[in-house]
């Protein structure tokens, strides 16, 4: 396995490991109250990695851009999955009209893939040595891993506010794209 696959699984369980660490229940009992304690949200995940590393106003602006454009090119992805999932669960569908549907998301997922790498090709430029490894990791460039959100194409849950969600109805999940082939 290439070294940067391997620092690229051990970031993505870094990442993993936090996100799941749940903090211990309150005590329950008279003269007692419950406390949530909330997590940031992606939105403020996406702010304190970008102080940390240093971004600057112009690179977050032209990071936002290309999360709200993949956000965009995954409802279209997000949609063909949905029909696919209610195929499957339909008694009645026949094999030409699953292969269909197949044969669109396929299609679909093809020109999602390439638009994301457009996205990327565009917003690398615009990114200093340092924003660009930072963003690599967190999943905000294409890494072929989850991303910053943990779920759906881009991974980019609610990132951008407005509540936007990757997950489709039912709990699905639209798939990440696959990695690239080691050369």
């Amino acid at each position: 396995m290439r070294l940067s696959a391997v620092a690229a699984i051990v970031v993505l369980a870094i990442f993993a490991v936090a996100a799941m660490a749940q903090p211990a229940p309150a005590p329950r009992g008279p003269g007692t109250r419950r406390v949530t304690v909330s997590r940031p949200t992606p939105q403020e995940q996406f702010e304190q990695i970008a102080a940390r590393v240093g971004l600057t106003d112009k690179e977050k602006t032209v990071c936002r851009a290309a999360i709200r454009e993949k956000m965009q090119a995954a409802q279209t992805l997000n949609q063909d999955m949905d029909v696919l999932g209610q195929l499957v669960r339909k008694k009645g569908a026949t094999d030409e009209q699953l292969n269909a549907a197949f044969k669109q998301y396929d299609t679909t997922l093809a020109a999602y893939r390439d638009h994301i790498k457009q996205i990327d090709s565009e917003l690398v430029p615009k990114l200093s040595p340092r924003a660009r490894v930072a963003m690599m990791i967190v999943g905000v460039l294409d890494n072929g891993l989850r991303a910053l959100g943990g779920s759906g194409a881009i991974g980019i849950t609610g990132l951008l506010g407005g509540g936007r969600t990757m997950r489709m109805r039912g709990g699905a999940r639209a798939p990440v794209p696959a990695p690239a082939p080691a050369k």
